[in-house]
Formats: structure tokens, sequence, C-alpha cells
């Protein structure tokens, strides 16, 4: 009896396990997503990794690492299904690291069913970076394979944590976008992504009106949206400089502050305050020595851009009534009773509402730089 007992003890730890487990090799890990078409009627693109293809510490890649199935349906679940038939590894969406949306999809409607889908699914990462590509080029973007990663949606993800940082074009994740695209105060406004030899670049900004997307503005419009983004800790900026020179800058600790004009209880205009510190990283053709009167100069004529700039991105996005920047949701917390005179019918109010800008920006060390080399410079 004690036998029996014994060998029924010995056989427990092999009753335990994942009966139903996978194995690994049978697995295609997306990594990213391409979705074009339109709504009811959309052709996905899963770019797969291949693991035992990537390159280790001790091996180098044999082959590509990677591999692209394409699915067709009338929404996402019936392409899911397609690309599952035509695959030879059973697709597994927990590594996604991008989701990719054409332009075409975009402004005929297709963007809310697509965050959807993936916010739903529990495999999907909700932190996955959210991309449009222009309808010439979603071959290329689903096919490419970068020269500097190990995999195409490495390159796009290492690109996304850097520009949310700089902030040259600001990106979204899956997550950000639901709440955008949730929101009546505040447009969503993706990054443009495109292809260029040996890899990815960035070539703009898609701008959203409630659900679909209404326009499309270029990389200075995208730097400046990027640089009024909470998120971005520094930006480039060149400043002219004793007639014919000019000053290479960086804008750092940058605040953004939006505010509301109120009159008689209801909406007569916007603030807008940027706050940050200016500093100098190189001189051509400047004062090798910048003395407080030529300081405080380059800091005025950094403050006229960064007017400028604004104003001009503030008008084209009147142009287009969309509100990336959040006004509405400004308005609606700091005056609800202002927010419903014009919450049915926003952001269209945007093209008639003044925006005021003001824009102040701080000295640091580079301010007094003394033998800096520069050989059209004046000492």
């Amino acid at each position: 009896m004690r036998r029996l007992a014994a060998c029924l003890l010995a056989l427990v730890p092999m009753l335990a396990g994942c009966w139903d487990q996978t194995p690994i090799e049978q697995l295609g890990f997306v990594t990213y997503v391409v979705v074009d078409g339109q709504p009811g009627d959309v052709t996905t693109y899963y770019n797969l990794i291949v693991p035992s293809r990537l390159p280790s510490g001790t091996t180098s890649s044999s082959g590509s690492s990677y591999a692209v199935v394409q699915g067709h349906g009338h929404d996402l679940v019936a392409a899911s299904r397609m690309a599952d038939l035509r695959s030879s590894r059973r697709l597994y969406f927990g590594q996604i690291q991008a989701v990719l949306l054409s332009e075409h999809l975009a402004r005929t409607g297709g963007t809310a069913a697509v965050v959807d889908y993936f916010l739903r699914s529990p495999k999907t990462r909700s932190i996955a970076f959210m991309y449009v590509v222009p309808d010439d080029a979603v071959q290329a973007v689903a096919g490419v394979m970068p020269s500097n990663a190990a995999y195409p949606a490495q390159a796009v993800a290492y690109m996304s944590l850097v520009q949310r940082e700089n902030g040259d074009v600001p990106p979204m994740r899956l997550f950000e976008l639901a709440s955008h695209l949730a929101s009546h105060g505040e447009s969503a406004a993706l990054p443009v992504l495109t292809t260029v030899k040996g890899g990815f670049m960035q070539s703009g900004i898609a701008l959203f009106r409630r659900l679909n997307m209404v326009a499309r503005l270029g990389v200075d419009e995208a730097r400046t949206l990027g640089l009024l983004t909470p998120r971005t800790r520094m930006s480039m900026l060149t400043i002219p400089c004793n007639g014919a020179g000019t000053a290479t800058a960086e804008l750092r600790q940058i605040r953004t502050a939006l505010g509301t004009i109120i009159r008689q209880g209801r909406v007569a205009g916007f603030t807008l305050r940027l706050t940050g510190s200016l500093h100098i990283d190189h001189l051509d053709h400047c004062p090798t020595t910048l003395q407080p009167p030529a300081e405080t100069a380059l800091r005025s004529a950094a403050a006229s851009i960064l007017v400028g700039r604004i104003s001009s991105l503030h008008r084209a996005l009147a142009d287009v009534k969309s509100d990336p920047l959040g006004f509405g949701d400004v308005l609606r917390a700091t005056s609800p009773a202002a927010w419903s005179h014009v919450a049915s019918t926003w952001p269209a109010p945007l093209a008639s509402l003044p925006l005021q800008i003001q824009v102040r920006l701080s000295p640091d060390d580079s301010g007094l730089l003394h033998g800096t080399l520069d050989e059209g410079g004046q000492a």
C-alpha cells in the first residue's frame, strides 16, 4: 500500500504543466501590422519575426529574420483568419510594437475600428506605437528591412522612443490614440511613416478631427507641434546672428501652458505661453564671445522665431479644424459654461478665435561663452 502511495506521489509532478501549450517553433510573433483599405474591405500585412534567424551574441543571422503574411476580409477579424490560413505559423500578437494605418483607411473612418480591435484583444500590447502611412508607401513599409536593426519593428520602436524625447515628430501609443479619439476637446495627431534607402523615415504629421484624418502636414509643422507636446524634453533651433551668421541652439526645459479668454460667459480666444532655456551649441559667423547684449539679442530672436512658428501652426490647424493641442479640453475644464456654447461644433470655433502667444526664454551657462572657436566670428 505504501509502495502504491509512493508511486502516485511520484506521478503528481508529471501531471502539472501547460497541456495546451503551443511550441514556440510553431508561433509567428507579429511585431507590427500595416492595415490598408477602407471600412468593409480591409487588407492587412503582418510582419513576423523568425526567432531562429535572429542574430545572437555568438551567431550571426541566417537569412531574413522576418516574414510578411497578408490577410484580407471585411474586417480585421476576417483578415486575421485569412492570414492564419496563409501562414505556416500561428500568429501571436503579444509582441506587437507598432500598428500602421494607411492614409486612405484613416481618411475613410477606419481608424476607430482598428484601435478597438487591438485594444479588445487580450494578447495585444496597448503601448504599441501608432503611425499613418502614405498610400503609395504601404507596400514598401510592409516589407522594408532596415539596415540598422535586427528586424523592422525594432527600428520603428527605437525611432519612436528617440522622437518622444526630441519632439521633432511627436509619437503616439495605441492607448493614447484611443483617448484622443474619444475626446471631444482634443484631436488626435499621428506621425507619418515612410521609407528611405535602408530604413524608415518620419515625414510629417497626420491630423484628425474626431474619428477621421483630415490633413497631412509637413515636417516643419510637425516639429512645431512636437515642441508644444508635454513629453518633449528638447528641441533644436537655428537663429540668425550678426547679419549673415547663424547660431544653433537647444531649447531645454520646455513648458507649455494653455489658457482661455472668457468674455461675458463665452470664449473669446486662447492663450499659449511657452517657457524654456536656450543653450547655444554652435556659432557660425557670430561673436565668438557672447557678452550679455549679444546673448540677449539671440534669445529675443529665438523667441520671435518660435512665435512665428506657433502662429503658422495655429493657422494650419484652424484651416482644417483640428485641435491636437487640446484647447477644447482646457476650455471644458476651466469654463464649463463657456464650453457648453461651443461643444457641439468643436473644434470648428478654432478658425474664428484668436490666439495670444507668449514666449519667454532664459539663458544658461552657454550664454556667456569664452574662447569659442569660430573662423568667421568677431572677438
